[in-house]
């Protein structure tokens, strides 16, 4: 249909005049659905109904109705792109930008997509195109829309796919993956748009078949078949039936090529075929299959057909250029480009006579090349398979090794810490072999670290964070070493604070690079360490003194377990870690030699344009919300300790020391223990801080920033105190660090202080108007609660229907985690906090003059004043006369 589409217009105009004249202001809104509703699977329309779409724009525009005029514009530039006239297409498209300006609508974020698809397949901008998709991903998230969102994902990863290049450009299928499945999920569970789910499992399967996974790309297309095999879209059912048939043909399945392209012949034959396009590749492929399998008779028949079908395709595209000329131009440039296209024709022509040959040849070849790249790709798969299958066993012989050593190395450095403790001084040797145990424990962990690269199982996730305060921590968790050996840091430091990087990366490969020049530097000497930004990456810098004799083979230190020839010391895998590392964060470190002196240089893109979308870490409200917890599993007044580790007996032992001081819940993650704190808002946490994949640590500060939990106290358990660890839970919100092995005395000690501070903030807080805290030091997401709870007391507090039920709601909250985080902060129930606050409130209206006790009680929510003057009395222990009598006399 889209190649007739001009004569059609004309056609349709003249033929059907009467139905236009028909239109008027009140029907047409009602013309226009009716004519939206009336698209088949491809989303084509009849051509009398284009004339219609035309002529309702004056309509549209007499009556402001911007909407409907959108929707025109949008489906006119739609059938503009489907008939090759992209610039028509674009000038509509322009002309809804300027209808709605600066306004965002769902609309607007439409013309956005239908301008991506023209930029990125039609005109071949694919970096404009993506772009132009990102901005309008933006927009559909703002909008909160999230079906345009996931149509845009389709988009998004139809480019990516298109870039994808099996040598150099993985991570655009991971990516194109990432955004497919997204959309496929999305549509699958929302059902209302059938195509949207047809094309993401279309393109699912072109992304695999480009990455060699036919056995994927095929279970994708035969789901497509199966959804639509239920008879509301035969076109398309057709259509996939054509799919699977290309498919097959590519992968050298010619059988079943045939039998599913004869499906599709079949069904366009009886429903009509949508497009030329879709009638020629069905007899293209039927005759590349029966070539394949030399049954040359029907490979000639259909080839024939397929050579006519060739040949009018061809004619349309010529006489729909011929139309559009004719119809702008009517001067002498006009006569010039139909002689240009008559000259054209005259090629054509004589190109057909050798068609047929030219098709038979490429055929035999197509046959030889398809035979190839199927053996070729049955060798290949079978060989990826062999090597997965030996990765894995390495990198579980890894894991498992590691595993096992560190159990005996933790009871090693236990025993070596408890002779250090009952030794009066401490001997060399002690010394010595604390060192050699620490040394090995941090191989231990490189190694295992490299399994996990090695595997693909470490996966590039970075966040917004200050660079520069990582990297100054770093350097001052090494002043004991740097004093010991009579060392200087010379530190030039940009301030980086709000740049995109892993944190855990960055902390093993600045810590390795550290070490190694704290330990290669000669006593007395100076380390150079500089952090700096260069355009959109950052620059590391380390450098130290080395022997000006040695011969240094920089070009091997990265390889593991280096030693030079001529020198004792050895790199191990550090060096080795942190060069994947580096590669996996998307950056570089080289090492060279500079006089006297020898320099690392790392480089690491740290803006959010640098990341995938998958790639970057978002904590956002639904990261912690629990469906399997319930709140009424909690006493309602008892005192709740959650405790979090990773290791059952741990937890057993823990929570043996508080059974009857308080109700006991239990979390074995960090991710775990956020969920329970924000369901069940305990009173304290006891938790571990060597958890994966969420630390004790990530765990606190996640805590400590949501304004429903923040108020919690949090003692961190750990097996090591260093400065470094003790700044960073400290930063995070821990309210104590107690190393483990703990006594039980002493935690039970620190528990019971925590418990005491707490109550007398309530105190503090339940005699004062919690709305001005005054002098008390609060923590941030304390902070932001007393906010919002000025905010709602403001707009509610003296609206006689405001309950607790209301204030939960307007909250944000469950009645639960209302009531335990008010009972945590004031020691009131939110019904209790309610009327405290009218009350206090209550208090400076009665020092007002003229104002009667029953004013006041009604003005601040009270609906009976003998209830006001009661409360009133329970609280300020004066009734509200004799409070108005004691303000007067003083």
């Amino acid at each position: 249909m889209k190649f007739f589409m001009p004569v059609f217009l004309f056609c349709a105009w003249s033929c059907f005049g009467q139905q236009v004249e028909q239109l008027t202001a009140e029907n047409y809104s009602e013309v226009v659905q009716k004519i939206f509703d009336s698209e088949d699977f491809y989303g084509a329309i009849d051509s009398i109904d284009i004339v219609r779409l035309k002529a309702i724009v004056p309509l549209a525009y007499k009556t402001k109705d911007r909407k409907t005029l959108s929707n025109i514009y949008h489906k006119l530039a739609e059938l503009e792109r489907l008939t090759y006239r992209e610039d028509n297409a674009l000038l509509y498209l322009s002309k809804i930008d300027s209808l709605w300006g600066t306004t965002l609508d769902s609309i607007t974020i439409e013309a956005d997509i239908l301008r991506a698809n023209i930029n990125s397949h039609s005109i071949k901008n694919e970096d404009r195109g993506k772009a132009q998709l990102e901005h309008a991903l933006s927009q559909a998230r703002r909008l909160g829309n999230r079906y345009l969102e996931h149509r845009i994902f389709i988009r998004l990863g139809r480019i990516f796919i298109d870039r994808f290049d099996d040598s150099e450009k993985q991570v655009d299928i991971d990516s194109a993956r990432y955004y497919l499945e997204s959309a496929y999920n999305y549509f699958k569970s929302n059902a209302a748009n059938p195509k949207a789910l047809e094309r993401s499992l279309r393109y699912l399967s072109y992304g695999e078949t480009k990455a060699g996974n036919h056995s994927k790309a095929g279970a994708y297309l035969q789901e497509n078949l199966e959804r639509l095999q239920n008879g509301e879209y035969p076109l398309g059912e057709a259509s996939a039936f054509s799919t699977l048939g290309s498919f097959s043909l590519e992968i050298g399945q010619f059988e079943q090529a045939i039998s599913y392209m004869m499906e599709a012949k079949a069904r366009f034959e009886t429903l009509g075929y949508p497009n030329l396009e879709s009638q020629y590749l069905i007899y293209r492929d039927l005759a590349l299959s029966y070539g394949a399998l030399e049954r040359y008779e029907p490979a000639y028949k259909y080839g024939f057909t397929f050579m006519e079908l060739n040949t009018r395709m061809i004619n349309n595209q010529n006489a729909i250029r011929v139309t559009e000329m004719d119809a702008r131009y009517k001067n002498a440039e006009m006569q010039q480009q139909l002689a240009v296209i008559a000259a054209r024709n005259a090629l054509i022509e004589q190109q057909k006579k050798n068609q047929l040959t030219i098709f038979l040849a490429l055929l035999a070849l197509a046959i030889g090349g398809g035979l190839f790249f199927f053996l070729q790709q049955r060798d290949r798969k079978r060989t990826n398979e062999k090597l997965q299958e030996l990765d894995a066993v390495k990198t579980n012989l890894f894991t498992n090794i590691s595993h096992e050593l560190r159990t005996p190395l933790t009871l090693i450095q236990g025993s070596l810490e408890q002779l250090e403790l009952s030794a009066k001084t401490k001997p060399d040797a002690l010394s010595i072999a604390q060192d050699n145990t620490d040394r090995l424990t941090n191989l231990v962990g490189q190694i295992t670290d490299l399994a996990k690269l090695d595997s693909g199982q470490l996966i590039l996730k970075v966040s917004p964070g200050n660079l520069s305060g990582l990297l100054t921590q770093q350097l001052e968790s090494f002043q004991y070493k740097v004093r010991a050996k009579n060392l200087e840091f010379i530190a030039d430091i940009e301030s980086l604070t709000a740049v995109y990087f892993n944190e855990d990366m960055l902390l093993k490969i600045m810590a390795n690079l550290i070490n190694n020049s704290v330990k290669y530097a000669p006593s007395g000497s100076q380390i150079q360490v500089r952090l700096a930004a260069a355009e959109h990456e950052a620059l590391f810098t380390i450098s130290n003194l080395i022997n000006p004799n040695a011969a240094i083979e920089v070009d091997q230190w990265f390889e593991r377990f280096y030693t030079s020839r001529k020198e004792q010391g050895g790199m191990g895998v550090g060096l080795a870690l942190v060069k994947e590392l580096a590669a996996l964060h998307k950056g570089t470190i080289t090492a060279e030699r500079l006089a006297d002196r020898v320099q690392f240089v790392l480089r690491i893109p740290i803006t959010i344009q640098d990341y995938a979308a998958h790639e970057i870490l978002e904590f956002t409200d639904s990261f912690i919300e629990s469906e399997s917890l319930d709140d009424s599993s909690i006493t309602k007044d008892a005192k709740v300790l959650l405790i979090v580790d990773d290791n059952a007996e741990i937890r057993a032992l823990v929570a043996g020391n508080f059974k009857n001081e308080f109700q006991i819940i239990e979390a074995n993650s960090g991710a775990s223990g956020i969920e329970m704190a924000t369901t069940f808002m305990p009173d304290i946490i006891i938790s571990d801080v060597m958890m994966t994949p969420l630390d004790g640590v990530a765990m606190t500060k996640a805590i400590k920033d949501d304004s429903r939990t923040g108020h919690i106290p949090i003692v961190l358990l750990t097996a090591k105190v260093g400065a470094e660890d003790t700044v960073k839970g400290t930063e995070a919100g821990a309210d104590a660090y107690i190393e483990k092995p703990f006594k039980s005395a002493v935690l039970k000690a620190q528990i019971n202080q925590l418990i005491r501070t707490r109550e007398a903030l309530q105190k503090r807080f339940s005699t004062e108007l919690v709305l001005k805290p005054l002098d008390v030091v609060v923590s941030n997401g304390d902070q932001r609660f007393f906010e919002r709870v000025q905010a709602v007391l403001e707009a509610d507090l003296t609206n006689p229907q405001f309950t607790s039920e209301l204030f939960g709601k307007n909250m944000g909250m469950s009645r639960m985690q209302l009531y335990r985080k008010l009972k945590a902060l004031t020691g009131m129930t939110a019904t209790e906090f309610i009327r405290s606050q009218r009350l206090t409130l209550a208090t400076e209206l009665l020092t007002a003059q003229g104002i009667s006790i029953a004013e006041v009680a009604y003005q601040v929510g009270f609906n009976d004043p003998s209830y006001f003057s009661k409360c009133f009395k329970e609280q300020f222990a004066l009734s509200p006369k004799a409070f108005i009598e004691q303000q007067r006399a003083s």
